[in-house]
C-alpha cells in the first residue's frame, strides 16, 4: 500500500479536530459572543476553511487553537454585517414611513385617531394561526395590556400617595386653619374668595392635570369652603367646572397642546381660536353656577 497523500492527512486531522475538540470550540464561541447558533455557524465556516486550505498550505500545530480563532473572526464579522443591515434597513423604514405619513396628509383628510388594538384582538383568534400561534399572539397581547395598565395604576397611585403625605404636611403646618382665620379678619366677601379659588385653578390648569391640581389644592381649600357656609357638593361641582377652563384657557392649556400634538398640521393660533367659543360659554355655565347653586344642588338633593 502506498502512503497516504497529504490531503488524506489533512482530512483526518480536519475530522479528528472536529470530533475531539468541536464541543470545547462551540463552548468558547458562546462565551465570547453569547449566540449559540451563531457559534456554530461560525465554527462550521471555520472548518469550511480549513478544508480549503489545509490541504495547501498543511495543518497548523495547534488545530483547535486555529479553528477557534477562525471561527471568532467569522463570529465578529458576521456580526459586523448584521448591524450594519440592521442599521440600513431602520434607516429605509424611518425613511418609507416618513414618504407614507406625508403621502397620506397630501392625499386624504385624518378625522379620527386610528386605533389598531381592537384589529390585534381578533388577529389572536383568527382561524388561519395555527393552536400554538393563536396563544402565543394572545399571551403577548395580554402581557402588553397588563404591562399599559400596571404603569397607568402606579402612576395614579404615585399621585395619589404624594397628595396624601402633602395633604399631611399642610395639616402639619395649620395652613388651612390660617387661611381661614385670614379671610375671617379682613371679611371678604365669599363670593370674591370662591372667584380667586377660581382664578387659581384656570392657572394651575395652564401647567397640571387635572388629577394632580384637585388632590394638591382641596386639602387647602376646602376648609375655607366649609368655613364661609358654602355646600361642599357645589363646591365639588364647581371645581369639576374650573378645571376644565383652565385646562383649554390660552395661551398655555395644556390639553390645547395636546390637541396641537395629534394635529401638527394645525397652526396653535388656529387650535385656540376654535377653543376660545367653547371656553367662554364654560365661563358663562361657571357663573351661572355661582349665581344660583341650587341648579347644581337640586339633583343631589333628591338623593337623600
Amino acid at each position: 500500500m502506498g502512503r497516504p497523500s497529504r490531503s488524506d492527512l489533512t482530512e483526518d486531522t480536519i475530522e479528528r479536530v472536529f470530533r475531539e475538540e468541536s464541543g470545547r470550540i462551540v463552548a468558547t464561541l458562546i462565551r465570547a459572543i453569547g449566540d449559540f447558533d451563531l457559534a456554530e455557524e461560525a465554527m462550521q465556516e471555520a472548518f469550511a476553511v480549513a478544508l480549503e486550505r489545509w490541504p495547501r498550505e498543511g495543518a497548523p500545530v495547534n488545530a483547535a487553537a486555529w479553528i477557534t480563532t477562525t471561527a471568532r473572526h467569522k463570529a465578529i464579522d458576521r456580526l459586523r454585517r448584521d448591524r450594519t443591515l440592521l442599521a440600513k434597513r431602520h434607516l429605509l423604514e424611518a425613511d418609507a414611513a416618513l414618504k407614507s405619513l406625508a403621502e397620506g396628509e397630501e392625499n386624504e383628510e385624518m378625522t379620527e385617531l386610528r386605533d389598531d388594538r381592537l384589529r390585534l384582538m381578533f388577529t389572536c383568534c383568527h382561524p388561519a394561526l395555527g393552536r400554538e400561534a393563536q396563544v402565543a399572539l394572545t399571551l403577548r397581547t395580554l402581557y402588553g395590556a397588563l404591562l399599559e395598565s400596571a404603569r397607568t395604576t402606579a402612576m395614579l397611585f404615585m399621585i395619589l400617595i404624594g397628595a396624601l403625605m402633602f395633604a399631611e404636611f399642610i395639616n402639619i403646618t395649620t395652613m388651612p386653619g390660617d387661611l381661614k382665620a385670614f379671610v375671617s379678619r379682613f371679611e371678604v366677601s365669599p363670593t370674591l374668595v370662591v372667584a380667586a379659588i377660581c382664578a387659581v385653578y384656570v392657572v394651575l390648569g395652564t401647567a397640571m392635570e387635572e388629577l394632580s391640581m384637585v388632590l394638591l389644592t382641596i386639602p387647602v381649600f376646602f376648609p375655607v369652603i366649609v368655613e364661609l357656609g358654602f355646600d361642599p357638593v357645589w363646591f365639588g361641582i364647581l371645581i369639576v367646572c374650573v378645571v376644565e377652563i383652565g385646562l383649554i384657557s390660552p395661551p398655555v392649556g395644556m390639553n390645547m397642546f395636546v390637541l396641537k400634538t395629534l394635529l401638527p398640521e394645525v397652526p396653535t393660533g388656529t387650535v385656540f381660536r376654535g377653543v376660545m367659543p367653547f371656553m367662554w360659554a364654560d365661563v358663562v355655565r361657571l357663573a351661572i353656577l355661582v349665581a344660583f347653586p341650587i341648579i347644581s344642588l337640586w339633583l343631589p338633593g333628591m338623593m337623600k
